[in-house]
């Protein structure tokens, strides 16, 4: 049964700009991709935004954050999938400036769909 006060965003992470395969951490080698983030729903697109990254890194490890550009997207991550970052600017959400990073400890999971 799905609960009514969880929401799902998509969370893209690509190789930043001029990073090489051979240049990923061992543990990163297999992080890129698209994430399926549940987490619960604080009616707050922003909010929502910053909750879907802590999530995220909750349950994803990245040795080295500066090799990734990471997005969160207000679509369906099937839909995510197939599109690049930048064909997703529409849909891509942020945290606002005065969210506390890593401070929601709710419940959630991330699961890599692509």
């Amino acid at each position: 049964m799905k609960r009514l006060d969880m929401k799902v965003l998509a969370v893209k992470v690509d190789r930043a700009e001029g990073i090489r395969k051979r240049d990923l951490d061992e543990e990163d080698q297999d992080v890129e991709g698209t994430y399926a983030v549940s987490y619960k729903f604080s009616g707050n697109p922003s909010v929502d935004a910053g909750r879907a990254l802590d999530v995220f890194h909750q349950n994803v490890a990245i040795a080295v954050l500066d090799h990734f550009d990471i997005g969160v997207f207000a679509c369906d991550p099937m839909f995510a999938a197939a599109r690049t970052q930048e064909q997703l600017a529409e849909w891509r959400v942020s945290e606002p400036e005065d969210y506390e990073s890593y401070g929601y400890k709710g419940s959630g999971d991330a699961e890599k769909v692509a």
